[in-house]
């Protein structure tokens, strides 16, 4: 079935502002953009968990009678996998842009560290940079770490805007462990965009992650953790030409 709806769903410390440049190059392109925002701390009193922010996808994917391509970028890209399992018949396809894609039960530090156990390449990406509150429950994203790891390859302005927008981070709603069947996951047509020059997830470690779970189209991009910000006219073409075909 082809659908000209997505749905964008951002990483960990992020909210639905990483977004910004890449919706209205979209948009030009005739794609219908909805964005979601996750909590990085408490929501309601809830903590965060996979199981909320699948929640929270789910209840933007109800106002559409179509079915929607999901993009996940980083962690959100784990959102995305779950929510596909969830509901599988609202679903187009699957796009992980620089995203976490991990096997059934399994997470991203399992599989990073691995890796790192494999080839003696280091696979720390931010961890060592994180600010912890006392508690050891919720982290920050320094600035400096910010524009030295994630968006290193940005423009000055848009390393500023994102430097003071990125949100407190609670563990629970980072360390993410999908539950994933091949009869429902599984059966969703992927593209994987690689993000050639990460040094938050080495391309080394974006392949692994593509070994374990096999069936993605690959594309790849010469930008680093955040294609949307540092190259959205690239990302938007690129989606343009893939999309229309996946689905």
């Amino acid at each position: 079935m082809v659908t000209n709806r997505l749905l964008l769903i951002h990483g960990a410390w992020q909210g639905s502002w990483a977004w910004d440049y890449l919706t209205p190059e979209l948009e030009k392109r005739g794609w219908l953009v909805h964005l979601v925002d996750l909590p990085g701390t408490m929501l309601n009193g809830q903590i965060p968990s996979l199981e909320l922010y699948v929640g929270i996808c789910e209840a933007a994917l109800a106002a559409f009678s179509e079915k929607v391509i999901i993009i996940g970028h980083s962690g959100g890209a784990v959102v995305a996998s779950q929510v596909a399992e969830r509901l599988p018949e609202r679903v187009a396809a699957l796009v992980f842009l620089a995203g976490i894609m991990v096997p059934s039960g399994r997470s991203f530090s399992e599989v990073a560290s691995e890796l790192q156990s494999r080839t003696a390449e280091i696979m720390d990406g931010i961890e060592p940079y994180l600010e912890w509150s006392d508690d050891e429950l919720v982290s920050r994203v320094p600035k400096a770490a910010a524009a030295t790891i994630f968006l290193h390859d940005c423009e000055s302005n848009r390393v500023r805007e994102a430097g003071t927008k990125l949100q407190a981070q609670h563990e629970a709603g980072r360390a993410l462990r999908p539950l994933l069947t091949d009869a429902r996951f599984g059966k969703i047509r992927r593209l994987y965009v690689e993000a050639e020059n990460d040094r938050s997830i080495p391309l080394m470690l974006q392949r692994y992650m593509q070994e374990l779970v096999p069936g993605a189209l690959r594309r790849t991009l010469p930008t680093g953790h955040a294609p949307q910000i540092a190259d959205p006219v690239a990302v938007a073409n690129l989606l343009d030409t893939e999309l229309n075909s996946l689905t």
